[in-house]
């Protein structure tokens, strides 16, 4: 049966039936936004296919307002005259579902003719440009209103603490076009003033006021009170943080006063964690942390971790302020075992680090830039050993020799006494999920006798991340990695510590650590030089479901030269779902150029694929 509703009166000639599913929704008539965009609107919402999937049931009621929406939606977007032509409500053989389609007439558009921008003082220079409302667009009320609250956070962010933002729109040169006028009044400049704090009970004051972003005497700054409270939040002290202007105190010449209210939560956490990754297998962990031990917001943990790749116990305490300065001290103390495909390894002692980190605010709807610079002192007993089946296939005992492995048991030992330093940056939009931004970070270590150890070699390790949008809704991301390790002979660098590439964050053609120089047998051995260039395009599908393609290329080489005429390709596709917490993946790597004579544990390695499963994006 079928019902034609010209209107919304026609909707109540359908007949209403208890229980009937949506079994489909269709749009016809629709250009500028498509089906996906529409439905989002919607409360009516077709049933999932899957057995499991929640029922929708349809309501005429909840129809009737649907079609109001649609028309509102449009409307919200510049496309006033927008109307529901008619619905069609099908229902199909049994009579147990519904099939709907609505016919739209989106009418034109009204379009912004030229955007004007008044009253920004000439100590805040913003370009209209870079506004989120543009010439040539069409009216849509949410980005009339992003842009109002952008041009007030900047008039707000350089010292203007009570700025407003109105807009108005003019008739333009057509009847389908307007002339808007975003109208600023700055208002008085500010400084920030005294701080009080609300409700401390165990923490300490001078806490929360080292971790403030501002001093009182500061130039406003409205970014400067988000992370603020991004940085309190951050100590984990706290279950609520506001910072706010003082409602009650007038400004005086000293400031605006300031007050933050805080509500302290538990200083211990406890926390486990179980999954799963094609590479580790069943995986757990089990953390426990008190946030303020002895005071002064110091930190102590202990935790344990378990997985077929990497297990341990472990111990941390952290100063996050040293000497009343923003830099975090921390000592670790551990023991970890390291089970890869080609070796085995251990590691026992103690990493202590110097950490100055910071966060420059970007606006509203963007994450901060974050740049760390670290320092870290090294002190572990190593301890590492072939692979026993790989180490049978071995007859070459000459090469082991030279990488200080006993030729009959295939293990070596030291101690590695380094010291390290890190610098990051990230200006990258979406952290979980970017889509725009770049990130790099550079390693630099230096290992030798003098430092407590065994070992004597220098690395240098560089890593760049790149993040491009294409068109709406597709990511170009790409990331290259370049890495030597320099050392008078290959004996003095402990054999965990050399490069191997392959896995699921790597060359995806291949397994974990497949890919590196081979014995005259086909063991991977490591390289002192690693290459490693990815790209993939990132689309998505439906809902939270997206797919991926990907190119990979790299290869470690057995000296200190990178040659990029040599690279092992893999390339293939993927699917992600996107959660809240990240992206659960599935990869499937094909290899381009497989490598000649490669054993894995002892057999000869033929299969060209790779499936891996994993957690958050690969790069």
């Amino acid at each position: 049966m079928t019902c034609i509703l010209a209107a919304l009166p026609g909707v109540s000639a359908c007949d209403e039936r208890e229980g009937i599913r949506v079994a489909a929704l269709r749009f016809e008539g629709n250009d500028a936004f498509d089906d996906g965009q529409l439905a989002s609107v919607l409360a009516t919402r077709r049933s999932g296919i899957l057995p499991w999937s929640e029922p929708r049931v349809f309501s005429r009621t909840a129809f009737e307002a649907d079609l109001k929406r649609l028309v509102a939606f449009y409307d919200d977007r510049g496309y006033p005259d927008a109307r529901v032509r008619a619905a069609d409500v099908e229902f199909t053989d049994d009579g147990a579902a519904v099939r709907l389609t609505i016919h739209l007439d989106e009418g034109e558009p009204v379009r912004i003719e030229r955007v004007v921008l008044l009253g920004m003082p000439d100590d805040v220079p913003l370009d209209v440009a870079r506004l989120p409302i543009r010439a040539g667009e069409t009216r849509d009320r949410r980005t009339l209103l992003a842009t109002t609250e952008r041009v007030t956070f900047v008039l707000r962010d350089r010292g203007y603490p009570d700025a407003r933002v109105e807009s108005r729109a003019e008739p333009g040169a057509s009847d389908r076009s307007l002339v808007l006028t975003i109208e600023a009044t700055p208002g008085a400049a500010g400084r920030f003033g005294d701080v009080s704090i609300v409700n401390l009970e165990s923490v300490e004051p001078a806490v929360v006021l080292r971790t403030l972003a501002f001093e009182p005497g500061d130039v406003y700054r409205e970014s400067q009170l988000l992370e603020s409270q991004r940085r309190l939040f951050a100590l984990g002290l706290f279950d609520f943080a506001h910072v706010a202007r003082t409602q009650e105190a007038a400004p005086d010449d000293s400031g605006l006063p300031m007050t933050v209210t805080v509500k302290e939560g538990r200083p211990t956490r406890f926390q486990m964690g179980v999954g799963y990754g094609t590479e580790s297998g069943p995986r757990g962990s089990i953390e426990w942390q008190h946030r303020n031990f002895g005071g002064n917001a110091r930190q102590l943990g202990l935790d344990g971790r378990y997985s077929a790749r990497l297990s341990g116990l472990g111990a941390r305490v952290g100063q996050p302020y040293l000497g009343g300065r923003p830099i975090a001290a921390g000592v670790e103390a551990g023991a970890y075992w390291q089970s890869e495909p080609t070796f085995s390894s251990r590691r026992i002692g103690v990493r202590t680090n110097l950490t100055r980190s910071a966060q420059i605010a970007r606006g509203l709807d963007l994450a901060p830039i974050d740049r760390t610079a670290r320092v870290t002192y090294t002190n572990e007993s190593l301890e590492y050993t072939i692979d026993p089946d790989a180490l049978g296939a071995v007859t070459n005992v000459d090469e082991l020799i030279a990488l200080g492995l006993d030729p009959t048991s295939g293990s070596g030992r030291g101690r590695l006494g380094s010291l390290s330093a890190d610098i990051e940056q990230a200006v990258i939009d979406r952290p979980i999920d970017p889509r725009s931004g770049y990130a790099v970070s550079a390693h630099f270590e230096h290992a030798a006798p003098w430092l407590g150890g065994t070992f004597e070699y220098q690395e240098v390790l560089v890593n760049g991340r790149v993040y491009l949008p294409v068109g709406r809704s597709v990511v170009w991301a790409s990331r290259l990695r370049a890495g030597v390790l320099v050392s008078p002979n290959d004996e003095l660098v402990p054999f965990s510590a050399r490069y191997f590439l392959g896995g699921s964050t790597s060359l995806r053609g291949w397994g974990r650590y497949e890919v590196s120089p081979l014995s005259g047998d086909g063991l991977p051995l490591g390289g002192r030089s690693v290459l490693e260039i990815s790209s993939e395009l990132r689309m998505p599908i439906a809902g939270q479901v997206g797919a991926v393609f990907f190119v990979d290329a790299g290869n470690a080489w057995v000296d200190e030269s990178l040659r990029p005429g040599d690279l092992r390709v893999a390339a293939g596709p993927g699917i992600r779902w996107l959660t809240a917490f990240g992206a659960i993946r599935a990869d499937v790597g094909v290899q381009v150029n497989p490598i000649p004579g490669l054993r894995i544990d002892g057999e000869p390695q033929r299969r060209r694929w790779r499936i891996h499963l994993s957690f958050g994006h690969a790069f």
